[in-house]
């Protein structure tokens, strides 16, 4: 073997680099779970585009035994080298994720075990009984070919050193938190709206407060605890963490770790019916968080919530404080109004009302907001103080965000799309006197339910907007077929929100339109 094919082999790995970080990054979005990427993996492989790939890979194979016949071993080496990395380079799905592959310590640990993986196999495929020309292309072959299975098991081996790191930080943060014995902790968690009443409790607090709240979505006991070893000290008074849960379980997981006295639970829905199943047993896993909290503590909650409002309050040791719109509760906001610069309502305490106006829109927003009052106000904030304080809110990014590019108006509804915040966009689109365009994969990690559900979101598009552009996905057919039965045929549909919003600006960048941004599709449901 010539010095040129050596160097060749050792960066043969660098034929999959595009491939691995698609792999590392539904890794990241799902948690490191095996299964969920599996999950994923096996609903492409009944894609057009995946059928697509293996053909092409197919012929590049019979290229290189063509190629091995008539170069030399150096130079079919390299010439099937570039062919392969060109393959994988072109058909890479990075170029359509939304979510950037963060390299975290966790992922370069990972890619050194992938590494070591596939160059052990490359060396070892070359005892096989063949030349090793020929043992070179059909190592690269099975190994493009099994490449998924190659980052499961590393992703498996490394579970022991994950677990031993993640329990040395989580017993330093422990420790952190135990050395403020006068903190106050406060959780919340619901299906949707738990970053923006996070973000709109800490504006508040902070008018009396040293706060510390977990930054932009972070919600996992790792994201948690990091924010607790990097951002606490013996300042802090309050901690906000905000408590997500995907599956039955989760929520013991962050009681083991931390002991909340406050809580809010804002919103129970059919997010993450995939793995939930059933909202009563979204409600089942989120109401732990009020259960957990003692006689001294106090526990917020959403009376307007169809599922809340069912349960039996008298389970709940702490002192309840609800919140709502349509129904009585003991903070409300009543005579809602919406522009593009905001909201307006009057909050209702007992006999007081007062005044309020806030930077954000949609009624959801408005029920994070007077969550946060109602929290705030049993802390000790001053009324006046949380008026005032709210003038000052920042917008949340992809939380129905406006952004206005020339004579296009977004509303930025990108994240983590459900049922009630899709309809409540949808109100709120239909309120603009411009021509009026949504664009949407539908709503995605619905199980069962998601046929029926994007369905019935059909009627309340057609009533609300002019044009309808979605993102190809398998969940958009019920919408399709929904609008179809509606006769609203004015939809396109393209691969990408880039190409999307392309086809957009291009269109209408000489006239007045407002387009509606809801969901972003999951990277994980890029075929």
């Amino acid at each position: 073997m010539t010095n040129l094919m050596v160097i060749i082999l050792i960066l043969s790995p660098l034929i999959w680099v595009t491939h691995i970080n698609y792999l590392f990054n539904i890794l990241q979005q799902h948690y490191y779970s095996n299964g969920r990427l599996i999950k994923v993996l096996k609903s492409n492989f009944n894609s057009e585009k995946y059928y697509k790939k293996m053909a092409f890979l197919g012929i590049i194979f019979c290229l290189g035994i063509a190629l091995i016949t008539l170069l030399s071993p150096s130079s079919a080496m390299l010439t099937i080298f570039m062919l392969m990395i060109s393959y994988f380079y072109i058909n890479r799905e990075n170029k359509f994720i939304i979510v950037p592959l963060k390299i975290t310590p966790r992922i370069k640990r990972l890619y050194f075990v992938v590494l070591l993986i596939l160059e052990s196999i490359l060396f070892l495929g070359l005892k096989m009984p063949f030349a090793e020309i020929t043992n070179y292309l059909f190592t690269l072959f099975i190994l493009s070919l099994v490449l998924p299975v190659i980052v499961i098991i590393s992703n498996t081996l490394s579970f022991p050193v994950e677990i031993s790191i993640k329990r040395k930080y989580l017993n330093k943060a422990k420790n952190k938190i135990k050395e403020i014995p006068d903190l106050k902790i406060i959780g919340i968690t619901g299906s949707y709206g738990k970053t923006t009443t996070k973000n709109i409790l800490y504006n508040i607090l902070s008018s009396r407060y040293q706060v510390v709240a977990t930054p932009k979505s972070f919600n996992t006991v790792n994201g948690i605890s990091k924010t607790v070893n990097e951002e606490l000290n013996r300042l802090t008074q309050v901690f906000i963490a905000e408590m997500g849960v995907d599956s039955l379980g989760g929520m013991e997981k962050h009681l083991k770790f931390l002991k909340p006295k406050y809580a809010i639970i804002n919103n129970i829905g059919n997010m993450h019916l995939a793995t939930f199943k059933s909202v009563e047993n979204v409600l089942k896993e989120k109401m732990k968080l009020a259960y957990a909290i003692d006689q001294t503590g106090v526990v917020v909650l959403n009376n307007d919530n169809e599922y809340i409002s069912q349960i039996n309050f008298a389970n709940i040791k702490a002192k309840i404080v609800t919140f709502g719109i349509e129904k009585e509760a003991d903070v409300m906001a009543k005579n809602i109004k919406f522009n593009s610069e905001g909201s307006k309502f009057d909050l209702c305490l007992k006999d007081e009302v007062y005044k309020v106006a806030i930077p954000l829109i949609g009624r959801h927003n408005i029920e994070n907001t007077i969550a946060s009052i109602a929290l705030a106000l049993e802390l000790g904030v001053e009324i006046n103080n949380i008026v005032k304080s709210l003038k000052f809110l920042k917008p949340i990014p992809h939380r129905l965000e406006i952004v206005k590019e020339d004579n296009i108006t977004f509303l930025d509804d990108s994240y983590n799309s459900n049922f009630v915040g899709f309809k409540n966009a949808l109100e709120i689109i239909k309120g603009f006197k411009e021509y009026k365009v949504l664009i949407t994969p539908g709503m995605v990690e619905l199980g069962e339910e998601s046929y029926n559900l994007n369905k019935q979101l059909c009627p309340f598009i057609k009533d609300s907007v002019d044009e309808v552009i979605f993102i190809r996905n398998e969940v958009i057919k019920a919408m399709e077929e929904g609008l179809e039965e509606l006769e609203f045929s004015n939809i396109k549909v393209f691969d990408s929100f880039k190409d999307a919003r392309m086809y957009v600006k291009e269109k209408y960048n000489e006239n007045r339109v407002v387009v509606l941004i809801e969901n972003d599709l999951p990277d994980s449901y890029i075929k």
